[in-house]
This record gives structure tokens, C-alpha cells and sequence, in this order.
């Protein structure tokens, strides 16, 4: 089986249309070739190719060729349609462990670390019961001579010593941070503080929690807190400290949530910061070079729903692995408000939360607070998104609104085509698609309503942003669409069949 890094390298140079051979079979492969010379070698290939697959296809029924478009689309990437960045994997404990070059007593005398997600809890009959999840890890590879050569695995377009010090710093960290060794059968306890500054040296409660950290080194529960904490709080949420001495960084929050008010539950690439995952180049340099920015102005209309809505509830949700948690939290808390977090465990129970992360953690959620109202925030160019919030408005009556950023409108690099089929059935005053934050402003969500009238919809149920109209566009049309799609899905194959 191909190495992590042979795996990483050859799905960004299939996403980038390359047509060449499958990657290496060496179980530690030699240093890759530069990026830049692949690509432009493969480029020269695709084309040669596409001339003759699309001059092939054009004599085709544009009937036929229309049917298959909802098999190509859903070639497309599976990490990128589904809200992962393309060869943002998470390489296997002996990748680690064989990249490291430690021996297992080394590596038990490194420290361990403790990534305490931010929770929610929820009012029951025997008080508050909080979330309690994270994972238990040590860095092998933290202060290595190998990290910069992992690290220019993840870098589409320069090496790490070609950036200035803030991304070298970035790119290190989080390569580090993937290439992290899992804690297990740790035991945990935690402390909770108020958060008011007057409170921080006076813990509300002390406990154990109840299992040890498992094979991947997670812990993921609910823990009731009985009478440690007054249940009487108001509409607002209330946010309280929760330290761990289990292991180093392991600080983090929890928020107590009301059982009756509003929550915003919202992705966060390329809707609360710019990622371009739609782009293969660009997504990789968004993470790993660039510092993570806020997309638009969407700061601002968080800030005004968390001024004007009391009883606002802020929950954010990412499917890119845990390790770059961090990141994410760090970037959302400079910019958005404070709130609860989910993010992509390792282990999972059924095959279900393997391959539906994002709809498992969505109905957790809808289904701890059934009696709050939901506003679901995403965009068009992540197909679980697509498909999973429409199909929980219709399974849960507690999603008010669904508000979708069409990155089409404002990114003229993204070539996904998405699917609007799952709308269908809905009441279109509780879905919008947008085009920039400015027209979520004027929303009065508190009263219900989730739609922009000044915006036109013109929605039509089925998949949108084809690079061709088999009605309108004709051969030459054809053979544009066939061209863009067999390279793409030519050099998906190819991949597929190596890993």
C-alpha cells in the first residue's frame, strides 16, 4: 500500500488533471519531484487527452450525456464534496511511527497533549449534562529534521523554506499535529471554573470522567453534573472553564444552552472563512500557507444576530480531521463568537458515522435541543451539505432556516456542480441561497423569517452549475463539458485504483 505521503501527493496531482501512472508502491518513498514540474508535465498529457475524448463524445445524444452528469458529479472528490480539503488525510499510527524513527519507550517519555473540544450542554431532569470530547495525543515529529519534508507534502505550490517565518510556523504546526500518535487507555479528569474573571480561581466541580481515552485516544461523552450547577440561567448561554491536568493544552470552554432559543449552526469553510476546497491548489495553500481569513464580511453578521438575538446559541462544525481542531478554533474564536465545536473523531460505531460524519453530528445536535430553533449556515460547493440539511428540515421540526452561500456567485473558480433536488417538498420561506453576507443582514430570524426577498431564487430542483446546457449550448458545448469532466474523473480513477 502506497505511503501517506505518496497518497497525499497523488490525489492533489489528480485533482490538478493530471493523467499519469498511480502512485509509488514504497512503503517510505523517496522525495517527491518537485510539484511544479509534475503539473506542468501533466498538464501537456491532459490535453492531448482531452482533444481526443472530447472529439470522441461529441456525435453522443446530448440526452444520454445530460443523464450522466449526476454520475460524474458525484466523481467529484469525496473529501471536497464533502467538506474536506483534498489530501487532507490522516496518515495510519505505523506512518507515524516509521516517519518518526522512535522506539516506543521514546516515544512514551514524549508529553501528552489533550485536545478538549469545546462542548454544549443541555437542561435535564437530573441538572445540566455537558459533552465532554477531544482526544488524548502526543507530537513525534514536533521538533524532527524530517518535518519540513512531510510539511512540503501539503504545499501545492513552494517548500516551507520558500515561505515567511508566520507560514512556516503554520504549515510545521499543523503537518506536526497530523503526524500525531494517539493516546490511549489515558484516565481524565476535569475541573470546571466559572467564567467570569472574579470566579477563576473558585472550581464549580471536580470529576473523573467515566471511561478511559480508547484505541484512537478519544473521549467523546455526555457527563450529568447534578446539583454542581444552578439551572435557573435565563434565556442567555453561559459559558464555564473546563481544565484538564490529564496532559498539556487541554483548557478549554463548555456552553451551557438554554432548552428554548435560537442556535446558529453554521460549516466553516468557505462560509465563515475562505478556503477555496473547490480548488485543490488553493485549499491546501489556505491551510497549510496562508493564514485563515474570514470570508466577506461575515463577521459582521454574526456580530449583529449575537447583539440582537439574547438567546443565541453559536455551534460550529468542520469534517476536517481533529488534528487541525486547533486551528479552527483559534481562527473562529479571533473572528466569530464564542460557541461549541464539532469536528471529525477517528473512531466511529457503525458505517453510518463513517461515512455521514457531518449528518451525525448535525442530529446529535438537533437532537439534544428539540425545542430550540435551528438556522443551518453552509454553501453549495459541499455536497453534504446539499444533501444532508434539507433532508434534516424534513426530519426534525426544530430547523427554522437553512441559509446557503452560492460560492458560484462570487467564485468564478468553482466548477462543482451542486444538487438542489433535496429542497424539493420544502417550504421555500425556509431555505435562502445567497450571495454575499450583506443579504443576511437585514433577516429578522428571531421572528422567523429566513429569506431575502430583494435577492431573486429562480431555483430549479436538480444539479446546478453544469459547465455545459446539453439544451442550449450544442456539439461545442458537448465537447467543452466532456473534455472538463474525462480529465477530471480520468485521473480520479487512477488514484482510486492505487489507493
Amino acid at each position: 500500500m502506497p505511503s501517506f505521503s505518496s497518497r497525499v501527493l497523488a490525489l492533489f496531482l489528480a485533482l490538478e488533471l493530471a493523467a499519469g501512472a498511480p502512485p509509488p508502491t514504497a512503503t517510505v518513498p523517496a522525495p517527491p519531484r518537485d510539484r511544479r514540474d509534475i503539473i506542468s508535465s501533466a498538464t501537456s498529457a491532459a490535453g492531448s487527452l482531452t482533444s481526443e475524448a472530447g472529439g470522441a463524445l461529441t456525435s453522443a445524444f446530448p440526452s444520454a450525456v445530460a443523464s450522466v452528469y449526476s454520475s460524474l458529479a458525484s466523481s467529484i472528490p469525496t473529501e471536497a464534496a464533502g467538506g474536506i480539503i483534498p489530501g487532507f488525510d490522516v496518515p495510519s499510527v505505523d506512518d507515524v511511527k516509521n516517519e518518526a524513527g522512535l522506539s516506543d519507550d521514546e516515544i512514551e517519555q514524549l508529553p501528552v497533549r489533550i485536545l478538549n473540544i469545546p462542548g454544549f450542554a443541555n437542561l435535564t431532569d437530573n441538572g445540566w449534562s455537558v459533552l465532554f470530547h477531544g482526544q488524548a495525543y502526543r507530537e513525534p515529529l514536533e521538533n524532527s529534521s524530517k518535518l519540513d519534508t512531510l510539511t512540503n507534502v501539503f504545499l501545492p505550490e513552494k517548500d516551507v523554506d520558500q515561505l515567511n517565518e508566520t507560514q512556516q510556523d503554520q504549515a510545521r504546526n499543523l503537518t506536526s499535529a497530523i503526524y500525531s500518535l494517539p493516546v490511549s487507555d489515558l484516565s481524565l479528569t476535569f475541573t470546571l471554573y466559572n467564567a467570569t474573571k472574579d470566579a477563576q480561581d473558585s472550581p464549580i466541580l471536580n470529576l473523573t470522567f467515566p471511561l478511559p481515552t480508547d484505541s484512537r485516544g478519544e473521549f467523546n461523552q455526555f457527563v450529568h453534573m447534578n446539583d454542581s450547577i444552578p439551572t435557573d440561567l435565563g434565556e442567555r448561554v453561559h459559558r464555564v472553564e473546563v481544565r484538564t491536568n490529564a496532559g498539556d493544552l487541554g483548557n478549554s470552554s463548555a456552553f451551557l444552552v438554554p432548552s428554548q432559543g435560537i442556535t446558529f449552526l453554521a460549516d466553516i469553510d468557505d462560509v465563515l472563512r475562505v478556503t477555496r476546497i473547490y480548488s485543490p491548489t488553493s485549499g491546501l495553500n489556505n491551510s497549510f500557507a496562508n493564514p485563515f481569513t474570514p470570508w466577506s464580511t461575515m463577521p459582521a453578521v454574526y456580530t449583529h444576530w449575537l447583539e440582537s438575538i439574547p438567546s443565541a446559541h453559536f455551534h460550529y462544525l468542520t469534517t476536517t480531521p481533529e488534528p487541525a481542531t486547533r486551528m479552527y478554533e483559534s481562527f473562529i474564536f479571533g473572528n466569530y463568537p464564542l460557541g461549541s465545536f464539532d469536528t471529525r473523531p477517528y473512531n466511529f460505531t457503525t458505517l453510518d458515522q463513517t461515512f455521514r460524519v457531518r449528518s451525525v453530528a448535525l442530529r446529535r445536535a438537533l437532537e439534544t435541543f428539540p425545542q430550540r430553533r435551528f438556522v443551518l449556515i453552509g454553501d453549495t460547493s459541499n455536497a453534504d451539505i446539499m444533501r444532508d440539511y434539507p433532508q434534516l428540515a424534513k426530519d426534525y421540526g426544530n430547523v427554522q432556516c437553512i441559509l446557503l452561500r452560492n460560492t458560484t456567485a462570487t467564485d468564478s473558480g468553482d466548477h462543482f456542480p451542486y444538487d438542489t433536488s433535496g429542497f424539493e417538498g420544502l417550504d421555500n420561506s425556509t431555505y435562502f441561497f445567497f450571495d454575499v453576507p450583506e443579504d443576511l443582514m437585514g433577516l429578522d430570524i428571531e421572528n422567523g423569517e429566513c429569506v431575502n426577498s430583494s435577492v431573486p431564487q429562480n431555483i430549479e430542483y436538480g444539479y446546478q452549475n453544469l459547465p455545459w446546457d446539453p439544451e442550449t449550448d450544442g456539439a461545442e458545448g458537448l465537447k467543452r463539458s466532456v473534455t472538463w469532466r474525462v480529465v477530471l474523473v480520468t485521473g480520479l480513477l487512477a488514484v482510486a485504483l492505487a489507493l
